[in-house]
């Protein structure tokens, strides 16, 4: 019986994983037992500012809409001082050009700002997702381990049982177990 209940607990703590993943997003990491919860949090602070980075390098303004800048201010002066031939229609057309680049520099740090407050709202989150999986890895490894103390007790309690106590010789030599 001891042999028996030493093999239960024995498994029981070989199927405790030793390293807990952690996945949030795109972030994955392992911790043993929640004490390395800074290092965690800042790695995917790292991972997530990485990310932002990269996100926030391809948001620019493409070669046309930058060239529409100098392009619209040159139409605009070289018609102002050259030929008068229609330099109303070409004076629109350039002011077009500068308005657009700065309607579309707009819309670029539009999508910059939105970028950034995205990231702050996925750290944020994530960060408490990491906090509250540490916790309950944390609450798990302290109440597996109050549950494995009492196996201590089972096999303490086996040791004291002695077969005699609960065999009974009956005249006929046949044993009975009370």
């Amino acid at each position: 019986i001891v042999t028996a209940f030493n093999d239960i607990v024995a498994q029981n703590r070989m199927n405790v994983p030793y390293d807990i993943e952690i996945n949030v997003d795109t972030f994955n990491d392992k911790t043993q037992d929640g004490e390395d919860e800074e290092e965690v949090l800042n790695r995917f602070e790292n991972l997530v500012e990485q990310e932002k980075q990269t996100d926030l390098s391809k948001l620019k303004l493409n070669m046309f809409e930058q060239f529409c800048l100098f392009g619209g201010a040159a139409v605009v002066l070289i018609k102002s001082f050259m030929d008068k031939s229609f330099a109303f229609i070409t004076i629109i057309l350039g002011i077009g050009l500068i308005i657009y680049h700065f309607t579309a520099k707009q819309k670029v740090q539009k999508l910059i700002q939105k970028t950034i407050e995205n990231y702050a709202q996925k750290l944020e989150s994530g960060k408490q997702i990491i906090r509250a999986t540490i916790a309950e890895i944390v609450d798990f490894r302290i109440e597996f381990t109050e549950k494995d103390a009492e196996s201590k007790k089972v096999l303490d309690f086996f040791e004291q049982i002695k077969p005699e106590e609960y065999i009974r010789r009956l005249g006929n030599n046949e044993r009975k177990i009370i």
